[in-house]
């Protein structure tokens, strides 16, 4: 059965409780059905002004015949939708049920079995003997203590009889000539290098480079690692040379706590291009060569 909205409820079905109530009486255009209000209903004022108006019910005359029937006419306007109705107030939000207590904590698992020790890898074996270092520079010569007083001198004694003059001796033959000493090593500027020939994507610097020539062959970007003193004491001065061969271009990346000094930057320029590390402090380099940044 159709019903008007409830006041404080019915949130959300105003609009169509509403609709359905006023569809009971009226059309969908909003006129009134025509059996929408029977005379019965109608208190017994209204039906008395009602019949007044109308005047009493005369005689009914004989049927005459039924004309022809007209056209229809034509479908008035829709009538406009009645206002909606005001949508009534939300109600009260129930209150928030109690938190429920929280379950207690569950035993702690047992500890694993600790696994066994692993085997201690064998020692790697022991690197070359580095280089021998330069000589220092002599110190200077330190300030002359003062000279100390002259003693006096004692008195001369008397000279000698002078003795008769000896024979000379007889001259002694000369002796065999020795043998002629070795031959001197060469001076550093005409020793060959000892090639190093390196084809993987990365290298870190040993001490039995210094004084090599590396070559570093691969299609893949290389990097050369330049040690730190602890890992590989290098002498000062030592030097390393070496060239990129193949495409991949090679990169010197220093180690942590070590400095690699160049101009423009720590890359090999190009193919078949070559540098020099030479070592300048405990864990300072210098490399130089045909660079790019």
């Amino acid at each position: 059965m159709s019903r008007l909205p409830t006041p404080g409820s019915d949130e959300g079905q105003w609009g169509q409780i509403l609709n359905d109530y006023l569809n009971t009486v009226h059309n969908a255009d909003g006129t009134l059905k025509a059996d929408s209000v029977s005379e019965a209903a109608l208190s017994s004022a209204v039906q008395q002004k009602l019949n007044a108006v109308a005047g009493p019910t005369g005689a009914t005359g004989a049927t005459g015949a039924s004309g022809a029937v007209g056209a229809a006419g034509a479908t008035g306007p829709a009538g406009s939708a009645g206002v909606a109705g005001a949508t009534g107030p939300s109600g009260p939000i129930g209150a928030t049920g109690a938190t429920g207590q929280i379950g207690a904590t569950g035993p702690a698992g047992s500890t694993g079995a600790t696994g066994s020790t692993g085997v201690v890898g064998a020692t790697g074996a022991s690197g070359a003997a580095g280089a021998t270092g330069a000589t220092g520079a002599t110190g200077t010569t330190g300030v002359a203590g003062a000279t100390g007083p002259v003693g006096q001198i004692g008195a001369t004694g008397p000279d000698g009889a002078t003795g008769p003059t000896g024979v000379a001796g007889a001259t002694g033959p000369n002796g065999p000539t020795g043998a002629t000493g070795a031959t001197g090593p060469t001076g550093p500027e005409s020793v060959a290098y000892a090639i190093s020939a390196q084809t993987g994507t990365s290298y870190t610097l040993q001490l039995s480079d210094a004084g090599l020539f590396l070559t570093l062959t691969n299609a893949g970007a290389i990097t050369l690692t330049v040690p730190t003193n602890a890992t590989a004491a290098f002498a000062i001065g030592a030097r390393i040379a070496f060239a990129q061969m193949g495409s991949g271009q090679v990169t010197v990346v220093a180690a942590g706590g070590v400095a690699v000094n160049a101009d423009p930057g720590l890359k090999i320029a190009a193919q078949y291009g070559g540098a020099e590390l030479v070592k300048l402090g405990t864990d300072t380099w210098l490399l130089v060569g045909r660079l790019a940044a």
